[in-house]
């Protein structure tokens, strides 16, 4: 099921139910732990590999990207040509960011894997404040007042999707 503009943030979209527990077990046994250290954070979450370039990649990150591509989530997707894999401990957070178009491209995709996760939005601006949308979505929740932010819920196997003004 593919929900668009979650929470009415404009570019922000979620799949839910996107593959089985299976798949999600092969996907982290094929994850490199061996560099994890508990208590070392980077950017909130813990490197679990260089970024992977596509002929390095296990079969199911393929099947993934083919999973976004024929699911309708990005109408014109164009497939990664890398991947970094991040793994984030328990109650793991991070300052507020913009990820860097310049870097990481128009679109940012993230998968969430073994538990529900939860991104948080805010605005950059008074003008750019969230309506009423939030308080009417399932995935979305919002404290009342201009200027607030809004937490998005990541259910676990879900794909989501950052363009536009969502970035």
């Amino acid at each position: 099921r593919i929900t668009r503009n979650v929470g009415g943030i404009e570019g922000l979209h979620l799949a839910t139910d996107c593959f089985n527990e299976e798949v999600e077990r092969r996907i982290f046994t094929s994850i490199d732990e061996s560099g994890y250290r508990s208590g070392k954070r980077t950017w909130g979450g813990q490197p679990t590999g260089l970024i992977r370039w596509p002929h390095d990649w296990p079969e199911d990150y393929i099947k993934l990207t083919n999973l976004i591509r024929d699911c309708g989530l990005i109408l014109d997707y164009v497939p990664p040509d890398y991947c970094l894999r991040l793994m984030y401990p328990p109650k793991a957070g991070f300052q507020l960011h913009h990820d860097s178009q310049y870097r990481w491209g128009e679109v940012i995709v993230g998968i969430n894997l073994g538990q529900e996760g939860e991104i948080m939005f805010t605005p950059d601006k008074p003008d750019d404040a969230f309506d009423h949308a939030a308080f009417t979505s399932e995935f979305a929740s919002k404290a009342a007042g201009v200027g607030k932010s809004m937490r998005i819920k990541l259910p676990r196997r879900s794909i989501y999707v950052m363009s536009g003004p969502s970035r």
